[in-house]
């Protein structure tokens, strides 16, 4: 039976699906009874949380009669039961809904298990250890602690009238009492018994009682006329009639007139019993959990009654619990008057605090204003161009009004933008850069920044890392040296020229040479006119050599002279088509040309200058395949950076590559890496001169024996 049980209550929609525990509180009486509250509060105070869902019903026994009322409760209970789900437990409270639980439990509560509390029919509590479904725990009343009670309160008190009535707890105590009495001589016991007597034979019977007889109140709620009270109604007939104190074994009557008694505590009653109920909700077997017989009884008076009636706290056993004790209330008013003190003091330190914290505050405040105030004259008002760079995605998150001059942005605009957007070095380049700033503590640069209308000037950037608010920040002072580097370019000009003066020996001597071969054949002319083969054989060298003067000069006043030009917009697949198709005679064999055109797009430029960096490096790839061959791959492609958009010229050849120790030196002027006679080393320099006065950038990649990957990024035209 044990394992069948544990089996329900596991499969139990609680352990399912995590719900409440659906319990039933079936009561012998009515919500306005005096046990019922205390009871319920004892029994929810075993359940933690929303583990409980409780139902109530009441069987009103008390008004309405146990047998008269119980067949229409029945009635209406059955069709309550047969709507709702099924119960996971019921709980019964006092002797009447014991009785209808054991005799209703097969029919309306198949195998649902049931606990019950304030049970005073000792033996038919005690058998529901022999119902595997079934636990609880007794009210027993201690007759023989009430007896010594009043004995000690009033020694010289020889008789004491009980009051009882027709109901089945009222029976059961009276029983209860007769029994004990038959061994005892403290009293002689008088019986006001209401199922022999009306109400109003009560009073009379009362108020001719002597005042020094003590009254044992046990139950008085249905006379012999069948009349019902309610208990308070009740027990203040009782108490305005009464000539002795009156004594009561229930908490209910406290503070109403009862002078005191051993009484049973119904919420500690509910605690116990919505503890059994929860272990066996738990999965533990009721046959487990034996009937409590120990009943939760204390002692209570009440202190207004026993002033009353002469007694002194000596006069009450130790533990007594007492109600409108003085001692208490002063108590709670020392209490109350400390903590009211405590809430002072504490108020008034609340109070000096704020003071302070507002002192503090307005001092804050004007810290704040002279910091914002010096702020706006060290970096807004600041002659020198400020900017504030996250490091983490290069975001400018701020910038003084010298930059937003000088860059022509407004500050909502210059915020939205990124360091991307104005340096012309790649992201990668300016990632770089930037590391360089924060590892290194590298703190002048040089770069060239893009203005809103398009300029490119020449900038010095000087920088220094902060952290703001746990962010990584550049603080950046930026200097316009766009004049500077124009002089310096002079000045390099001019070194270029010194450079040429140095090499004017070697060229003087290269056009010595061609000058004395065109000399040579003409001497060989004017000696031989007549003969026509020799002549034409002559005028074919005056006029090679003639040309090679011609290629010569112009690259050397290409690169030593600068002067406006003008600028187009260009195609350059079209102008790299436009070669290949005029020099594809003069191609080597064994070298091929593989053209991937993904982009026509147009840029901003020189013709002349576009062609002859097309020439340079065209001529270059071929050059360095003539003796192994192989394929020059051209490629045209657009890439988009920062919200700008590049067109990439890719020029790839499978030559003999450029050793390592070179590449340092592949822009520099007069640097070649070509056997002589077949370059003057100054192609690469100046294409890398053309590329950047565009506002681009070129670069080379190169493995000796693999080859060498030339690639120039030109701004795309928006149209």
């Amino acid at each position: 039976m044990k394992r069948v049980f544990t089996l329900l209550i596991l499969l139990t929609p609680l352990f399912l699906y995590g719900e409440s525990w659906h319990v039933l509180y079936l009561s012998s009486y009515h919500p306005a009874f005096p046990t019922y509250h205390r009871q319920i509060e004892g029994i929810k105070s075993a359940f933690r949380g929303d583990e409980l869902d409780l139902d109530e019903e009441f069987i009103d026994s008390k008004r309405l009669g146990f047998q008269e009322n119980r067949n229409s409760f029945t009635a209406r209970l059955r069709y309550k039961l047969s709507q709702l789900p099924p119960y996971d437990l019921v709980i019964c409270a006092d002797d009447n809904a014991l009785i209808f639980m054991q005799d209703s439990s097969e029919e309306l509560f198949p195998r649902i298990p049931y606990v019950f509390l304030g049970v005073n029919n000792i033996e038919n509590g005690l058998s529901a250890n022999r119902n595997p479904l079934a636990t609880g725990v007794l009210e027993e009343v201690s007759l023989e602690a009430n007896f010594m009670l009043i004995k000690a309160q009033f020694p010289q008190a020889t008789e004491l009238i009980v009051i009882s009535d027709n109901t089945s707890s009222g029976k059961a105590d009276l029983q209860s009492l007769k029994a004990y009495s038959a061994g005892q001589s403290i009293f002689k016991l008088t019986v006001f018994n209401l199922e022999a007597l009306s109400f109003p034979e009560l009073e009379e019977k009362l108020e001719k009682a002597r005042a020094d007889v003590p009254i044992l109140l046990l139950s008085a709620y249905t006379d012999a006329d069948g009349v019902t009270l309610d208990f308070t109604p009740s027990f203040r007939r009782i108490y305005s009639f009464a000539k002795g104190p009156i004594y009561h074994l229930w908490e209910h009557g406290f503070g109403e007139g009862a002078l005191g008694g051993f009484v049973v505590d119904h919420y500690t009653q509910g605690e116990k019993a919505g503890d059994m109920a929860r272990r066996i909700l738990l999965g533990e077997s009721p046959e487990d959990i034996p009937v409590s017989r120990t009943s939760p009884n204390h002692y209570l008076m009440d202190y207004r009654e026993m002033k009353r009636w002469g007694l002194r706290r000596r006069n009450c056993p130790d533990g007594t619990t007492y109600l409108n004790d003085p001692r208490k209330n002063q108590r709670l008013l020392r209490r109350f008057i400390i903590n009211l003190l405590l809430s002072l003091g504490i108020l008034l330190l609340i109070i000096l605090l704020f003071i302070r914290l507002n002192r503090e505050l307005k001092k804050a405040n004007r810290n704040l204003a002279e910091s914002r105030r010096r702020f706006e004259n060290v970096f807004i008002n600041n002659p020198v161009i400020l900017m504030l760079i996250k490091i983490r995605d290069g975001r400018i998150s701020d910038i003084n009004t010298q930059g937003l001059t000088f860059y022509g942005y407004n500050r909502e605009e210059i915020h939205s933008m990124t360091i991307y957007q104005i340096n012309q070095l790649s992201r990668e380049q300016i990632q770089a850069e930037m590391a360089k700033a924060r590892q290194e503590g590298r703190t002048h640069f040089q770069f060239r920044h893009r203005l809103k209308n398009g300029d490119i000037k020449d900038v010095e950037v000087f920088t220094t890392p902060l952290v703001i608010g746990g962010e990584e920040y550049l603080l950046s002072a930026v200097h316009d040296i766009t004049e500077k580097t124009r002089l310096q370019r002079e000045l390099i000009q001019r070194e270029k020229m010194d450079a040429l003066g140095f090499l004017a020996g070697g060229i003087a001597h290269d056009f010595n040479n061609l000058l004395t071969g065109i000399i040579g054949h003409c001497d060989l002319m004017a000696m031989t006119p007549c003969d026509e083969r020799q002549n034409r054989s002559s005028m074919q060298m005056i006029l090679k050599s003639a040309l090679k003067a011609k290629d010569l000069t112009q690259k050397i006043l290409s690169y030593s002279r600068q002067k406006q030009k003008e600028r187009e917009k260009l195609v350059p697949a079209d102008i790299i088509e436009e070669f290949l198709e005029q020099n594809f005679n003069q191609i080597p064999e064994g070298i091929s040309v593989q053209r991937i055109y993904e982009s026509r797009g147009r840029v901003l430029g020189n013709r002349t200058e576009m062609e002859q960096v097309v020439q340079n490096l065209l001529t270059n790839g071929i050059q360095s395949m003539e003796e192994g061959g192989g394929v020059l791959t051209v490629t045209t492609r657009e890439e988009s950076e920062d919200s700008r958009g590049y067109l990439v010229i890719e020029i790839k050849d499978q030559g003999v590559g450029i050793p390592p120790e070179g590449m340092k030196n592949i822009f520099d002027p007069y640097y070649s890496t070509k056997r002589m006679g077949l370059g003057t080393g100054l192609g690469l320099a100046i294409v890398r001169s053309i590329i950047e006065d565009e506002g681009g950038s070129i670069r080379v990649d190169s493995e000796v024996g693999r080859g060498t990957s030339f690639l120039v990024s030109l701004l795309l035209l928006n149209e």
